[in-house]
């Protein structure tokens, strides 16, 4: 059985995260996605590397504006994919500095998630109650908290 070497690159990518070598790992995902590009891959493969490559760059502290861009390209390619809006969200909330563009982005992706998606919506309420928290807007904030206290009280 013949693997494809953008599976063997992504494998290795998964190790050398796992290990917490986050610049291999980031040369691995980059491989895996000329690979994928060459051969006209899904989306949805192309999307899941660019999240990883994105994430191993914000990881490894080096690259983060291009880690948030990977990231941002990964979840316009599947915008309804809220697993990746939540990663997306908490990765700008972290590590990109407080600004109006950026808290609207993050809030718009946090909304989105809670319409949709109630896995993931007690992490998303979690995350907009730190949000509003940092713009001073504490009422609110303690809404969101409680909020999803009681959506993880429920599940």
């Amino acid at each position: 059985m013949k693997t494809d070497r953008h599976v063997i690159s992504l494998l290795k990518g998964k190790i050398y995260d796992k290990k917490r070598h986050y610049t291999w790992a980031v040369e691995e995902y980059q491989c895996a996605l000329i690979l994928c590009n060459e051969k006209s891959l899904p989306v949805q493969i192309i999307a899941n590397l660019k999240m990883r490559l994105g994430w191993s760059r914000i990881r490894s502290k080096i690259q983060i504006d291009q880690g948030i861009m990977e990231m941002r390209e990964a979840n316009q390619l599947l915008p309804n994919n809220n697993d990746y809006s939540l990663k997306l969200a908490t990765a700008i909330f972290s590590n990109v500095a407080p600004s109006e563009a950026n808290d609207e982005q993050i809030m718009l992706l946090l909304d989105q998630i809670c319409m949709n998606d109630p896995k993931n919506c007690a992490e998303a309420l979690l995350l907009k109650g730190k949000l509003l928290h940092r713009q001073d807007n504490y009422k609110e904030s303690f809404s969101c908290f409680q909020a999803s206290i009681k959506l993880k009280e429920d599940t």
